[in-house]
């Protein structure tokens, strides 16, 4: 009976001083199965972090309600824009447009009138981020193995950001690309 009444006796003792270290504004730990620790101040800077989001500015033309120079966050697609600028007229050619792409800072938007033709059908150039194998064979130096290495290699890295980026799928080197820069273009 005594063994019981000590055991009590130490459990209350301990609860004790651990209420009154938690009223008194003392540090209690946690330890978890892993045996990390988190303190009461870890939990309060947690809870306090600030989520910072990078924002990058775009510009909205043509059939948009709003045309005009956005801030968005990094992150945010080609709709995004469109809404911010209160969204596409009833005139627009919105199949044009690849609505589902990520924005780049400094990028323009352009949303076609119907019967317009978009800026991409205007030059005459391949959009190396959204050409098909059809469109790659046409460029001289590359057959259908090379043109597959390039769309492979967007889709592995992302959209290229400058023609000369082209240079980084296998095979292409210099000689190869000065045949064809001049017909090749992002977007």
């Amino acid at each position: 009976m005594k063994k019981i009444i000590i055991s009590s006796l130490i459990v209350v003792l301990i609860s004790a001083l651990m209420l009154i270290s938690c009223k008194d504004g003392g540090s209690m730990e946690i330890i978890s199965d892993s045996e990390s620790v988190v303190s009461k101040e870890d939990i309060h800077d947690i809870e306090n972090e600030e989520v910072v989001n990078t924002i990058i500015t775009v510009d909205v033309c043509g059939a948009v309600i709003c045309p005009g120079v956005y801030d968005l966050n990094e992150g945010d697609r080609v709709i995004d824009a469109i809404n911010a600028a209160g969204g596409m007229l009833d005139e627009a050619n919105a199949d044009t447009l690849n609505k589902a792409d990520y924005l780049k800072d400094g990028q323009q938007i352009r949303v076609p009138f119907i019967g317009e033709e978009s800026a991409e059908a205007d030059d005459g150039r391949i959009n190396i981020n959204t050409a098909d194998i059809a469109e790659l064979t046409t460029l001289p130096g590359i057959g259908e193995a090379r043109a597959q290495a390039i769309i492979d290699y967007r889709e592995t890295n992302g959209n290229y950001e400058k023609v000369e980026d082209i240079m980084n799928v296998a095979g292409i080197k210099e000689g190869t690309f000065k045949k064809f820069c001049d017909r090749i273009k992002v977007n």
